[in-house]
């Protein structure tokens, strides 16, 4: 039987007494676990040793010990006074254990052939969608590792105001998206005064687009497979990227939704 053990501590130190576990796992009781460990541990002994070293009544003692050897885990030596003595574990608890691996065996066979109809009638009609809300530290570095990860493509949606105001924090990984070749584009809706000198200063590549829906929100496109959205308001308390609430979408589903209304806006409504 496969045990597991962590940072190599023995499941005996972690699980002591033994008992517990024959209790635990082999279905004795604990009144049978207890005895049946003092008798392996100790040797053969009378039912008055068992009674006073193991805890167990000594109006049950005798119950306890007939039950055992019904069920062959312990025989009584023909001696005077009556001892009793424990049968090795090769023959009492060995047979148990291999029992309960053909059981676990079976199980597993249950549990992957309903893993496999339940994947089967779920391919089709069931699709996972991946939305994280983030905030703080974790939040930045998932955003930013979700940039770098971009092979083609990153595309902006945002007021040119608000996106000044996380450029501070977009900066660094922009740079080096340019680096890699990454195409990037940025689209600001009509009324956005955007600055050209400083966009060019930035080697930004941007587009403005009539009527997009946006104000002090920023959504993020990557490859066209994952949208990040920043809605906040300059004014808020919550005003830095740090502070406030990042929503990253994964899910294709949801994906593909969002990506077709941006290109509606880019397509339909730019100049």
């Amino acid at each position: 039987m496969k045990v597991i053990v962590q940072e190599n501590v023995s499941i005996l130190h972690q699980y002591q007494p033994l008992w517990r576990l024959l209790r635990a796992y082999l279905g004795f009781s604990e009144y049978e676990a207890k005895i049946y460990e003092f008798l392996v541990n100790e040797g053969p002994s009378t039912a008055r040793k068992i009674s006073i070293r193991c805890g167990v009544p000594r109006t049950k003692v005798y119950s306890v010990i007939r039950r055992l050897m019904e069920q062959n885990m312990v025989t009584e030596l023909p001696l005077s006074p009556r001892l009793f003595i424990a049968l090795s574990p090769t023959e009492t608890l060995k047979p148990l254990i291999d029992i309960q691996e053909k059981i676990v065996e079976q199980l597993n066979e249950v549990f992957l052939h309903l893993q496999k109809k339940y994947e089967e009638s779920t391919e089709s009609k069931v699709l996972r969608e991946e939305v994280w809300i983030l905030t703080g530290e974790r939040a930045l570095r998932k955003v930013t590792d979700l940039l770098l990860s971009a092979g083609k493509n990153v595309e902006f949606f945002s007021s040119w105001e608000y996106f000044l105001h996380v450029y501070g924090f977009l900066r660094e990984v922009l740079d080096t998206l340019f680096e890699k070749g990454v195409s990037v584009r940025l689209y600001f809706p009509s009324g956005s005064k955007v600055n050209k000198k400083v966009c060019r200063a930035m080697c930004l590549q941007y587009r403005i687009v009539r009527n997009l829906p946006l104000s002090a929100t920023l959504i993020i496109s990557i490859d066209n497979n994952c949208i990040i959205l920043h809605p906040n308001t300059i004014e808020s308390e919550n005003n830095s990227p740090q502070e406030s609430e990042w929503v990253i979408v994964c899910g294709k589903k949801l994906v593909n939704v969002l990506n077709k209304i941006l290109s509606y806006f880019k397509r339909e409504n730019s100049h």
